[in-house]
């Protein structure tokens, strides 16, 4: 199946029929999903690019951090 980019009603109706704590599915392009419940956004973790946005906000987080402890 080719990858394309899901609607906000195929991911609801991919996660009732699944019923995964995650949102992972492959066949989905987007790398960034609503959330099941409340407000935001998360993580289509079965999409690789989303490993990589993951990990630069993380270590932007981390090199802010170190850059304010650093000029104390």
């Amino acid at each position: 199946m080719a990858r394309h980019r899901y609607t906000n009603e195929e991911i609801e109706k991919w996660r009732e029929e699944r019923k995964k704590l995650m949102y992972a599915n492959p066949d989905d392009s987007r790398i960034m999903v609503p959330k099941a419940s409340g407000f935001g956004i998360t993580f289509n973790w079965a999409n690789p690019m989303s490993w990589v946005v993951f990990v630069l906000i993380i270590a932007a987080i981390l090199v802010i951090r170190w850059l304010i402890v650093m000029n104390r």
